[in-house]
């Protein structure tokens, strides 16, 4: 090969697989948005049996591949809307599902690659359909992949001569170069995060005649099975030990799925290029063949698989994960949906005072482990607010009694602010990682005891929310009041701190920039008691209390409505 000619095959191999990856990214968000929150609606309904989690998980695989679709269901264990034993086969059937996936690029359509990119435009450009136009992403996303294999073939096609000698010791006769390759198709896929990735490339490499022997990939397939399991492996950084859990599982099925494939390697090298001569086929029936023989025996022992998971996650002291309270089982029978409704808000709310309390923990010393758990907190509760929307919606097909309905639109509107509150906190993190960033400024200091001192006068009203949400019907009132008097202490304190930061300033025992950020703390904090406020004003409703007791007409702007404002404790 002469050195000109490198940066040409560079060029064209990056490029081509930079549109595999792109196509297949715009082909998984277009199928996604157009699903809408079906997606997670399918996760949630597949919890019944394991054959119907097997399925529907083939489903979701198929449209958002494994590694999507095992973020999404690491997403809601780590909610708690869904149990590890019921993540087992959805896991199971994503992965499943990817190698049917593949099966359709294994078809060379590399010349009418152009034809869905075409009609994508044209629906994009003509429909005013969100739907329509998500799906009009994903057939452009559908043609690049095509095109992108396509380029990545043509552009080795010429250097096959000088490049195969090169993959030629790849072999399955040596189990050295077997591991050799397993682990290097393992590194990549993790790198690149896609399974389909490196399957692709394996294609185009067929194509271009570079890659002529099954037995040169077939251990490539198989590392790109383990290394596929790092996107979950990555996103449970930070969530609660369930959701580690179900990343664990999808390594472990691999693994096994690995060890699978290597104990029958001598037969799947004679039955399937038997099968057919086409190396796009071959390979991408290796790829169906080895997860089917790891489903089929792991599927019936769902239950013990599920036991190895557990004993192999059995570090650290974290207790285990408050389970959802949303059980479609009780659907019809809306006064049952109302308690675990309210239930499920207090669960909310005590992952909000989680975060709250990392929050002030990470003031003193940062922490990155701390920030992942306060980032996943968030979706988290993102999670159990659709979940709870979804929920009540599919109530409100049952018959109820007028309380009941106007009980329901209370209890969303209180996710709704609880939501925002976890929002807030959020955005309170990144504004600590900020201070954190600044630690050379001697101002600093005082701005960080300021936040210190408010942020537990937050603590103390989210306390009262949490008492308020217990799901004692004949307190709903009264913790609605006391919500409210820690409020107003809440807000004594807020103003007093905000005109000290601004007197600071002003005479330069804060910086500018110090004084900045504190304002956009008091601001976040301010948003979250605002918040608790319009959640104790709907508490106080007559809905939320016997029918025959009736709502005084006090005004609860800010104070307890003549109740004693117990006293914030201090600090420690």
């Amino acid at each position: 090969m002469e050195a000109h000619s490198i940066p040409s095959l560079l060029m064209g191999v990056l490029g081509g697989f930079a549109l595999f990856v792109y196509g297949l990214m715009i082909l998984v968000d277009g199928l996604r948005t157009a699903a809408g929150p079906s997606f997670r609606s399918m996760i949630l309904g597949a919890t019944r049996s394991r054959f119907r989690g097997l399925f529907l998980g083939t489903v979701l695989g198929t449209a958002a591949h494994s590694s999507a679709t095992t973020v999404m269901v690491v997403g809601l264990l780590s909610a708690g809307l869904l149990t590890l034993v019921q993540s087992i086969p959805i896991i199971f059937g994503a992965n499943l599902g990817t190698t049917i996936a593949m099966q359709v690029f294994a078809f060379k359509l590399g010349d009418f690659g152009l034809v869905p990119i075409a009609l994508g435009l044209f629906t994009i450009l003509f429909s005013q359909g969100k739907v329509y136009k998500a799906a009009g992403r994903a057939l452009i996303g559908f043609g690049l992949i095509f095109i992108g294999m396509e380029t990545m073939s043509g552009s080795v096609a010429p250097f096959r001569e000088d490049l195969r000698p090169i993959l030629e010791h790849l072999s399955s006769d040596s189990w050295q170069t077997v591991l050799i390759s397993l682990g290097a198709a393992a590194g990549f896929t993790a790198i690149v995060q896609s399974s389909g990735a490196t399957i692709g490339i394996l294609f185009a490499f067929g194509s271009a005649g570079i890659v002529t022997d099954l037995g040169q990939v077939y251990p490539m397939i198989l590392g790109a099975h383990i290394g596929t399991c790092a996107t979950a492996l990555i996103g449970s950084i930070g969530a609660t030990k369930e959701a580690r859990r179900g990343a664990i599982a999808h390594l472990l099925f691999n693994l096994i799925g690995a060890g699978i494939g290597l104990a029958v390697m001598p037969l799947m090298l004679k039955v399937i290029p038997a099968i057919t001569s086409d190396l796009h086929h071959q390979i991408a029936n290796a790829n169906t063949a080895v997860v089917i023989l790891t489903v089929l025996p792991l599927l019936p022992l769902t239950g013990p698989f599920t036991w190895v998971v557990r004993f192999l996650t059995t570090w650290g002291k974290e207790p285990a994960p408050s389970i959802s309270n949303l059980d479609p089982e009780l659907l019809k029978e809306p006064e049952k949906v109302i308690e675990a409704s309210i239930h499920e808000l207090g669960r909310t709310s005590r992952i909000i005072m989680k975060s709250l309390e990392l929050t002030g923990n990470l003031l003193n010393r940062n922490s990155s482990r701390t920030g992942a758990t306060i980032k996943q907190n968030e979706k988290s509760i993102d999670e159990i607010t659709r979940s709870m929307t979804r929920y009540l919606r599919q109530a409100a097909l049952s018959d109820m009694t007028d309380r009941q309905a106007v009980m329901m639109q209370h209890i969303n509107l209180c996710m709704t602010y609880l939501e925002r509150i976890g929002d807030h906190i959020d955005n309170m993190y990144d504004l600590v990682v900020e201070l954190h960033e600044q630690s050379g400024n001697i101002h600093v200091h005082a701005a960080r005891q300021s936040v210190a001192r408010i942020l537990h006068a937050t603590d103390y009203v989210m306390e009262a929310v949490i008492e308020a949400l217990n799901g004692n019907e004949l307190a709903f009132e009264d913790n609605g009041k006391k919500i409210l008097a820690a409020r107003k202490k809440y807000k004594s304190l807020s103003d007093a701190e905000q005109l000290d930061a601004v007197r600071k300033v002003a005479s330069n025992e804060l910086s500018p920039l110090a004084g900045f950020i504190l304002s956009e703390f008091y601001n976040e904090m301010d948003r979250i008691v605002r918040h608790t406020k319009k959640i104790a004003s709907l508490l106080r409703q007559p809905e939320f209390k016997p029918l025959d007791l009736t709502l005084d007409d006090e005004d609860d702007d800010d104070n307890g409505n003549g109740h004693e404002e117990p006293a914030i404790p201090s600090p420690g």
